[in-house]
């Protein structure tokens, strides 16, 4: 897992007579902080059962840290076109790096099955657990690098009233990992401004690695400052269908 707080620096172009009313972009270098971290590097398995008797091995080796830190950098673009829709391009994660050197060791998990006990173990009523025999080990190192992956994000927002908003975003990974995916993702939602401070969303998204995503939310915009916070259920909204929820919040200045 890992927090980040990023500082941004942008350009825009205002045309006075073209389809393209403006053209900015910019670029975000985000400082990150690692909480926690852990990557199999290694790992290797046979099992085998017969009708008299069961045998097998293992092992695994694993990359862990207690924290760490890095850099990582996202490029936007961002053009208004005529009836105030906005179309946006940001390629996030262009590139970055992630040293992980806080209590970091690579574990070395073994295990073998106890196949000539098996038989005297389960007549005795003995846990299944016993049948295994584990031994596991640390060894430690100075630290471990790791990068996040890169996604392209596409975005329009179409004003469909003074008040309210339409918004679309098609996400592409290039990358299958834990936080991206090559499967294209689609996501869709809107926004409600009762007044300058204000505002109100919802929305939802399919595809990716993830399960079915709806959100709602809120935030407040002072001048330049902003802050949004919003909520997100796994799968369905119900307490039967939900596989979990999440919270996020960010803060602009």
């Amino acid at each position: 897992s890992v927090a980040a707080a990023g500082l941004g620096i942008g350009h825009s172009f205002t045309f006075s007579e073209s389809v393209v009313k403006n053209f900015a972009f910019g670029v975000t270098l985000s400082y990150l902080y690692g909480l926690s971290f852990t990557r199999v590097s290694e790992s290797d398995f046979y099992t085998e059962t017969t009708f008299t008797d069961i045998e097998g091995n293992g092992s695994l080796v694993a990359e862990y840290a207690e924290g760490g830190d890095g850099y990582a950098i996202n490029l936007d673009t961002t053009i208004a076109l005529f009836n105030d829709i906005r179309a946006s391009v940001v390629l996030q994660n262009v590139t970055s790096l992630m040293e992980w050197d806080k209590n970091a060791k690579n574990i070395l998990f073994h295990f073998n099955m106890n196949e000539n006990g098996l038989e005297p173990l389960l007549d005795a009523g003995s846990p299944i657990d016993s049948v295994f025999v584990t031994q596991d080990t640390s060894i430690s190192v100075s630290k471990f690098a790791s990068r996040l992956p890169s996604v392209l994000r596409l975005a329009m927002m179409i004003p469909l009233r003074a008040s309210l908003s339409l918004n679309t975003e098609y996400e592409q990974g290039f990358d299958d990992s834990v936080i991206s995916s090559t499967k294209p993702r689609f996501a869709m939602g809107a926004e409600f401004r009762p007044n300058r401070v204000l505002r109100f969303r919802v929305g939802a998204s399919i595809g990716g690695s993830y399960e079915n995503h709806y959100s709602g939310g809120f935030g407040l915009a002072i001048d330049r400052f902003c802050w949004d916070i919003a909520v997100r259920s796994y799968n369905g909204l119900t307490s039967k269908t939900s596989k979990g929820f999440g919270l996020a919040t960010s803060i602009g200045i």
